[in-house]
């Protein structure tokens, strides 16, 4: 079944790929299911927060990037 999964998901386009890919994250994410992250990770996102405090006005947000991505397909 697996095999046959992987199949269908090489199929599909990279943006239905990624739609997917949100799907399952956001499945897992509402029954409760806690991703750990690792030291490294951690240190990472205090890293671009503290930029993020330092100059809000740069950057995107998430919505933004995604709809362009999206977009572009």
């Amino acid at each position: 079944m697996i095999e046959q999964l992987r199949s269908q998901i090489k199929s599909l386009s990279a943006t239905d790929r990624l739609l997917l890919v949100e799907e399952i994250w956001d499945d897992l994410s509402s029954e409760g299911y806690e991703f750990e992250l690792t030291q490294e990770q951690k240190e990472e996102l205090d890293e671009r927060s503290n930029s993020y405090k330092m100059n809000p006005e740069q950057g995107r947000s998430w919505n933004d990037i995604k709809a362009a991505y999206l977009n572009k397909k």
